[in-house]
């Protein structure tokens, strides 16, 4: 499991072409499961410390959950704006196998959540800086992933990524921004 880990991250060109030929979805998702797992966990008994178990646990499941839906329906809504826009044939199951393993950067920045934690105050910050490069790594895999797939470019698959965030956002923020402006338009 380390070595695939490392070849993933490190190597990332020559692993995703390997991954993306063999069926890997349930080893993608519990990649995916463990790397948001830990990360939720570790935030979400900072965040709710003075709660139960039972409640840290049911939130952790919560994110877990709802970052697992989150993934599904990006795979589905990459996969359908790539044949939109002319991407040759691929498959979804490889798509969404492969995007399960995006989570692994996740994983690699654990100790850095845990440290931060044990250390409190300013190394707090640490987390979302953390964070942030875990995204920003994930992002690459995503990349890397539609480009296995699909057989694109480096530049396309990035172009596409770039587009389906920006989709997604105006997707997500639009509605909410036209219900509280006729909010506060109906209330005076």
């Amino acid at each position: 499991m380390r070595r695939k880990v490392f070849d993933l991250l490190f190597e990332p060109k020559q692993r995703m072409t390997e991954l993306s030929d063999v069926s890997s979805l349930w080893r993608s998702l519990f990649y995916f499961v463990l790397s948001m797992g830990i990360c939720s966990g570790i935030v979400t008994n900072v965040l709710f410390s003075g709660s139960s178990l039972a409640v840290r646990g049911g939130i952790l499941l919560g994110f877990v959950v709802f970052h697992l839906v989150a993934l599904i329906v990006y795979t589905c809504f990459l996969h359908g704006l790539s044949d939109a826009c002319g991407a040759p044939g691929g498959d979804i199951r490889a798509l969404l196998g492969l995007l399960g393993y995006a989570a692994l950067p996740y994983l690699v920045v654990a100790p850095i959540f845990l440290l931060s934690v044990k250390l409190g105050g300013f190394w707090l910050v640490f987390i979302v800086l953390a964070g942030m490069g875990a995204s920003l790594w994930a992002l690459f895999l995503v990349i890397r992933a539609l480009q296995a797939v699909y057989l694109l470019t480096f530049f396309r698959a990035c172009a596409m990524v770039c587009f389906s965030i920006f989709l997604l956002t105006v997707a997500t923020i639009l509605p909410i921004y036209l219900a509280s402006k006729m909010l506060l338009i109906s209330f005076g």
